[in-house]
Order: C-alpha cells, then sequence, then structure tokens
C-alpha cells in the first residue's frame, strides 16, 4: 500500500504512526505527505531492542494519546522523559530559506 493511499487513512481515523525510520522525513515530499495527511508520528530508536520498544511505548501511551486526540499533525521522538518534539531535516531546511 503506497503512502498516497494508507497515509490519509490513518489521519482521518486519528490512529497514530509508530516508526523507527526517520530517514523518510529527510525528503521533503515525504514530510509534506505526513503534515497533510494530519498523521502523528511517534518515533523510537532505530538500534533499541524490542523490550526497550515496548518500555518507551508503555511509559508514553497515555502523553501519546494526548497528543493524537488534542493537536495538529506532528513526529516526536520517544525517550524515557517523554516524547520530545522532532524537527525533521527537511522542515529545517525549509525553515532556513524563509
Amino acid at each position: 500500500m503506497n503512502d498516497e493511499v494508507w497515509l490519509p487513512l490513518v489521519g482521518r481515523r486519528g490512529w497514530i504512526v509508530i516508526a523507527t525510520d526517520i530517514r523518510i522525513f529527510e525528503r521533503e515530499h515525504e514530510y509534506q505527505a505526513y503534515l497533510k495527511a494530519r498523521v502523528h508520528v511517534f518515533l523510537l530508536p532505530a538500534e533499541s531492542k524490542v523490550a526497550e520498544r515496548v518500555d518507551l511505548v508503555d511509559r508514553n501511551l497515555a502523553i501519546m494519546c494526548g497528543h493524537a486526540s488534542r493537536r495538529g499533525p506532528g513526529v516526536w521522538r520517544l525517550t524515557p522523559r517523554g516524547p520530545e518534539p522532532y524537527e525533521p531535516p527537511a522542515a529545517r531546511k525549509r525553515g532556513r530559506r524563509s
């Protein structure tokens, strides 16, 4: 299933995306696709083990639900201290041009 199909579906249903691949946000068109679909993305450390990922989701689940239900689309890194806003390289590059 390509991004044009599943991203809008996830956004409409108010679901969240849990991912480890932060490289998707290095490309401006992919970052914009997530924003346009109004998707909430929570990033896990790519090098983490399954147990660490489960622990991070468990620790952050209530906050993740809060972000997804009250805020516009966004990208957050999950940490033991809580979700931290993640500004993808695509957004930083765009900000410099403005």
